[in-house]
């Protein structure tokens, strides 16, 4: 088996930090590295907690590769532990353990800083290898199957290639026919949240995605591409080409403005706050997003002097307000465009009354 050789390992945020996780000291070594997986993906947005527990997870992998692979050939085993080696001797791999070891390798390509690509390529390649080698085991393995689908979509639009299109439909559908789609929605989601800024045209993207999301599901993950969605369909029908008259485009752009601001209506963001800080640090800039896009429109909507002396600035209002709790609570930068627009609204709040 290929192993996840001659990657740079991602550097640790801290290479001291301990991090503590659950583990069933009677369950194998796979099962113990798909929890360690497992916990990962949980802190996904904290990678202090996150990077470490990857790499420990593509280590543990390698291990269990590399002692199952001397055991076949009867050779290799000097300095490895006794016990090691008995331990995995009965331990069949499986597609669990090519699904643990490529995803983990597939996460941890995401958490590099270059935002305009969604996982960097040596990590690709290395989890491609590894998908396949599960296949050639198990062909009829569907987890595997939707893994090597969703690398193929990565791939195609860091490439800018309009067939991510095709392939995010087949993956959707992949997803639809799966044992458990809640187990594969997860990757799904964390793929999507980061493929709609990169994607010139997300439309289509948006209307398999929606297909795909259980409507009551709240999951902050779910929740998130739910809304870009439906901020992609929005500004797609916010066009002279989708829409000839202007009241037609402008209706089509609220119907699903409307949708997103119903999904926000629906989430308590104090018990969201409450029960996780990184969740609810991911999803205010969503939410913020929504106002700065209402505003945008009902300022489109009046023209010429009624614009500076009658528009109603509460939901610009909102949107910055949100970035300062950001701001204030998480350290995030407040984006040059909201302090111009921030500053905008201060100058037109000091003209003199007509």
């Amino acid at each position: 088996m290929k192993k996840a050789t001659g990657l740079n390992k991602r550097k640790q945020p801290e290479e001291d930090a301990e991090v503590y996780f659950p583990v069933d000291e009677t369950s194998n070594e796979v099962d113990q590295a798909a929890v360690m997986f497992a916990y990962a993906e949980e802190h996904f947005d904290d990678p202090e907690k996150c990077v470490p527990l990857l790499n420990a997870v593509i280590h543990e992998c390698d291990r269990i590769g590399r002692i199952k692979e001397a055991l076949e050939e009867g050779e290799g085993l000097e300095g490895i532990d006794e016990d090691a080696i008995e331990s995995l001797k009965a331990l069949k791999l499986d597609g669990k353990f090519y699904r643990v070891y490529g995803d983990a390798l597939v996460t941890l390509g995401m958490l590099g800083k270059d935002e305009d690509i969604i996982c960097e390529e040596q990590y690709l390649e290395a989890a491609s290898q590894i998908y396949q080698t599960g296949l050639q085991l198990d062909n009829n393995d569907h987890y595997l199957k939707t893994s090597v689908k969703r690398i193929e979509i990565i791939r195609l639009i860091q490439d800018q290639d309009p067939e991510y299109a095709r392939a995010t439909k087949e993956y959707c559908e992949l997803i639809e026919q799966a044992p458990d789609r809640n187990d594969a929605l997860q990757p799904a989601m964390r793929l999507f949240t980061r493929a709609f800024p990169l994607c010139e045209d997300p439309s289509a993207m948006a209307t398999e995605v929606l297909r795909i999301c259980p409507e009551a599901d709240q999951r902050i993950p779910v929740v998130i591409v739910k809304l870009q969605a439906y901020y992609s369909l929005a500004d797609s029908h916010f066009n002279y080409e989708e829409c000839a008259e202007e009241k037609q485009k402008i209706l089509k752009f609220r119907e699903y403005m409307d949708k997103a601001k119903e999904l926000i209506d629906s989430l308590d963001l104090s018990a969201i706050e409450a029960e996780s800080t990184d969740s609810h640090k991911a999803l205010l800039p969503f939410i913020a997003q929504y106002y700065l896009s209402i505003g945008c429109l009902n300022e489109y909507e009046l023209e010429g002097p009624e614009a500076t002396e009658n528009f109603d600035s509460l939901d610009y209002k909102k949107a910055i307000e949100l970035w300062k709790l950001m701001e204030d609570k998480y350290s995030v930068p407040i984006p040059c465009e909201i302090k111009e627009l921030e500053s905008s609204i201060a100058q037109k709040n000091s003209l003199p009354e007509p």
